[in-house]
């Protein structure tokens, strides 16, 4: 973008800001966050545990990752941690009930990023066998 142009949108931030509109925000800021994520296996059986790790770009050390579980048809958060000075996280949750248990990982948004959200992962909780 050129000195011109950004000054011109300067400019018309600046004037809609004072006339009372609505202020663009920065282009950093609709942005998301990357969430990656993978688990240590897609079966389990009920009182497993089983391991959600991965990442999150661009770097956000510190902060903090929401482990999540869809729920009676919501988004209930299960557990939260800060990140790794990588930008990493591990959930080791213990698994129970019946059916499937959709997971996911949040990382809210921050002063620059919108929130991200990893894809959803579907783990299948199965009877273990009979002896």
């Amino acid at each position: 973008m050129s000195m011109r142009v950004r000054a011109m949108l300067t400019a018309s931030i600046m004037v809609a800001g004072l006339a009372g509109g609505a202020v663009a925000a920065p282009a950093e800021a609709r942005t998301g966050y990357v969430v990656t994520v993978k688990t240590s296996a897609r079966t389990a059986t009920p009182g497993a545990t089983i391991k959600v790790t991965g990442s999150v770009r661009p770097g956000a050390a510190g902060r903090s990752v929401s482990l999540q579980a869809y729920v009676r048809g919501a988004w209930k958060t299960i557990r939260t941690q800060k990140l790794s000075a990588r930008s990493r996280f591990g959930f080791t949750p213990t698994v129970a009930g019946s059916g499937t248990l959709k997971l996911r990982v949040l990382k809210p948004r921050g002063r620059t990023h919108a929130r991200g959200v990893s894809r959803v992962v579907t783990i299948t909780l199965v009877k273990p066998a009979p002896q």
